[in-house]
């Protein structure tokens, strides 16, 4: 059995990838940033691969680069000195995004890219039960007397359901033969009123929608993040709404022999373990 070091054990991804590997019942050790080089080293030696989740998302949290490049910078030169195995988890706004999240994940995607044995997954928007996204709009749908919508609403979207990601994550620590960079995105594209939509018809109702020019929000996205760990938007939030998130998933569902889950059968899950 493979001795897997795992970073981000406790994030939205990590806890899910930790309890769906640990009934596998893989060898699992989860890698804490803070600890000393030394410890790092010696776990990285041991282990057969590591699967580097650890981030920050906020772009203005004031250890970003810290985290997201020195710490990834540290593990990438350790496993080129052990020629171990890197599943890195990256993002899809690398191919877009100008905010520091985006450009930490450029930087460390370059480290990564140097290694022989290597997986990079630029995953679309995830979602799962308590994501910031989908799970939050249903919330708000069934929460609040009219729905507010940020920007014209026509920009589309292919999130991904969370499990799924798990899966193609698992896959890739069971098969040494994928190798690359891959865009992960669900089965079909949505625009975020058509999911607004979506919702509403699920849970029999019909509530008044309102438009909320961006400029408007980002305000209100630049306090959110900075003054809470879980905000209510975020600024790259915001810039994704200039972009049309989509990709060609039949290459994915090949290499990975996933049947990715649409977003119809994704929300249905997710109403019914509100």
């Amino acid at each position: 059995m493979k001795n897997i070091l795992l970073t981000g054990c406790n994030g939205f991804i990590g806890k899910k990838l930790y309890y769906h590997l640990n009934k596998k019942r893989y060898n699992l050790i989860c890698l804490n940033k803070n600890e000393n080089l030394s410890k790092i080293e010696n776990l990285i030696k041991n282990a057969q691969l590591i699967v580097h989740l650890a981030a920050i998302t906020n772009p203005f949290n004031k250890d970003i680069w810290k985290v997201n490049v020195s710490y990834t910078k540290i593990l990438v030169d350790l496993a080129n000195k052990y020629n171990k195995r890197f599943i890195y988890l990256s993002t899809y706004n690398v191919t877009f995004g100008k905010d520091n999240y985006s450009k930490t994940k450029r930087i460390s995607e370059n480290f990564i890219k140097k290694l022989k044995n290597y997986v990079i997954l630029r995953p679309n928007i995830v979602y799962g039960e308590d994501d910031r996204y989908v799970s939050r709009l249903i919330k708000v749908i069934k929460g609040f007397p009219i729905v507010p919508i940020v920007g014209n609403g026509k920009n589309k979207i292919q999130p991904i359901y969370l499990d799924d990601l798990v899966k193609i994550i698992e896959n890739c620590i069971k098969n040494n033969k994928i190798k690359g960079i891959f865009t992960l995105s669900g089965k079909r594209s949505i625009s975020y009123n058509d999911l607004v939509n979506l919702i509403m018809n699920k849970l029999k109702i019909n509530k008044k929608v309102m438009k909320l020019p961006i400029f408007l929000i980002k305000p209100i996205a630049f306090f959110s993040q900075n003054l809470s760990k879980t905000p209510l938007i975020t600024t790259v939030q915001l810039n994704n709404l200039k972009f049309d998130l989509i990709s060609d998933i039949k290459k994915i569902e090949k290499i990975f022999k996933i049947n990715l889950k649409d977003i119809n059968d994704g929300v249905n899950i997710l109403l019914k373990n509100e």
